[in-house]
């Protein structure tokens, strides 16, 4: 039987993503024993934080259209298996937490294409898209930040 979900529904998943990667990254940050790895953790945190922050934000910025939009494709499943997939411990090594970085922000790319993809609406799909581009930046972002920081 499938399982039909508003637009809003799945904003507020990618809300809750982002805030168990943050709370995740900080029980880690607190666990760690090897500075730079602490660093690299607080720095994630930090940025699941504003992630949590900029979705809600637009959130609070959606029209009633795209909230109230059903879609019967898919759920978040592939979004909730990668989370439930994080096989971090304070043994990790700056290469693992990229790697996982990585995976978990694709999952979400992944879930706003294929939202995007079947939003019948082009509002509705400019929303899903512009969110499919900001976790693309924004993992851009880390990468570079990423590479920044194995220099030092």
């Amino acid at each position: 039987m499938k399982r039909y979900k508003q637009g809003i529904e799945f904003i507020d998943f990618v809300k809750k993503f982002h805030r168990t990667l943050h709370e995740f990254y900080t029980k880690l940050e607190n666990e760690a024993e090897k500075e730079k790895v602490k660093m690299v953790l607080g720095y994630l945190s930090e940025r699941e934080q504003h992630m949590e922050e900029t979705i809600e934000s637009v959130s609070d910025s959606i029209s009633k259209k795209v909230e109230d939009t059903w879609f019967s494709f898919c759920d978040e499943n592939e979004a909730h298996e990668c989370l439930n997939s994080i096989k971090l411990n304070t043994e990790i090594s700056i290469e693992q937490i990229m790697g996982t970085v990585i995976r978990l922000d694709e999952c979400l790319i992944n879930l706003f294409n294929k939202l995007e993809k079947f939003s019948e609406s082009e509002e509705v799909k400019a929303v899903f898209q512009n969110l499919a581009e900001l976790e693309s930046r924004e993992l851009k972002r880390v990468i570079l930040n990423f590479q920044r920081m194995d220099d030092l």
